[in-house]
């Protein structure tokens, strides 16, 4: 005879046992005949061979595949730049040049507001361009550079003007046509060119707006910090009294030449685009022409 005492648990769990046991077992049995009913439920029948990654031949395909783009997506433009080196006034002050250029499809206000800041534009048609070439031609120590820029109005491309000015000093309009004066230290004279294609209005759009480069700022966080831990970002002066779209219809460029030397020698254009530190002076003019084809 067994003397040993016996808790209260281990009364509770004899009590437990045999019908813990019958539970697991009926829960047992339902699991098994789960898995025997799972496959026939799950079974998909395949109908022909199966094509794996690019183990099978690629075959032309009998209609070809029309690939539907967003709306909001820009096709990118490439823009045809000429820059023209020469004398001072030999493009301004030329009246043959300006009778094959017509006005910019802007508005008289914005017009006037490039001028009062020493910019003039004009647009023309691509079959003017051989004679307009003639004239260039006959100009004695003209230089001529041609580079090409795409952009997809993303992003503005630098288009640089003069670099590395120790100081600069450059006086320009704002909108109340009040003359105002910035001094600038260690710069870059610049301009940012967008282009985009209207499709609707079967024209390029581009904007040209000056801008002096300050350098860049380097910034950094933490190592813990979360997103952008380090980068580098340009310091700009953007004069935004200036940005103006510019539609150009198809097969059309523009130019922008400096005005204004005898107004105020110190304003963006003068300064921008000529250098009264040769002799003689000389100017630059900048010739813009999408090369897209719109249909």
């Amino acid at each position: 005879m067994n003397n040993t005492p016996v808790s209260p648990m281990d009364t509770l769990y004899a009590s437990y046992r045999p019908h813990h046991s019958r539970k697991v077992a009926s829960i047992g049995r339902i699991f098994a005949l789960g898995l025997l009913l799972l496959p026939t439920a799950c079974t998909v029948v395949h109908r022909g061979p199966i094509k794996v990654g690019m183990s099978q031949p690629l075959e032309p395909s009998a209609q070809p595949k029309v690939i539907h783009t967003p709306r909001a997506y820009t096709p990118p433009t490439v823009v045809e730049m000429i820059s023209l080196n020469m004398p001072r006034g030999q493009f301004n002050h030329n009246a043959a040049i300006w009778k094959l250029l017509s006005p910019l499809t802007i508005s008289h206000t914005d017009r006037r507001m490039l001028r009062r800041n020493g910019l003039r534009t004009g647009s023309a048609s691509f079959s003017r361009w051989k004679k307009l070439s003639k004239i260039l031609n006959s100009i004695k120590g003209l230089i001529s550079q041609r580079s090409y820029i795409q952009t997809a109005a993303l992003q503005a491309v630098v288009v640089n003007a003069k670099m590395n000015v120790h100081r600069e000093f450059i006086a320009f309009r704002p909108l109340d046509d009040r003359l105002v004066l910035r001094t600038f230290h260690n710069c870059d004279d610049i301009f940012l060119l967008t282009a985009q294609i209207d499709r609707q209005e079967n024209h390029t759009v581009l904007q040209i707006v000056p801008a002096v480069n300050l350098g860049t700022v380097t910034f950094s966080r933490g190592p813990y910090s979360l997103g952008l831990v380090r980068a580098a970002e340009p310091r700009r002066h953007i004069f935004r009294h200036l940005i103006f779209d510019i539609p150009l219809p198809p097969h059309h460029f523009m130019v922008v030449a400096p005005t204004g030397f005898k107004m105020n020698p110190n304003l963006i254009g003068p300064t921008f685009l000529s250098d009264g530190r040769e002799v003689p002076a000389r100017e630059t003019v900048l010739v813009f022409a999408p090369l897209d084809k719109l249909k």
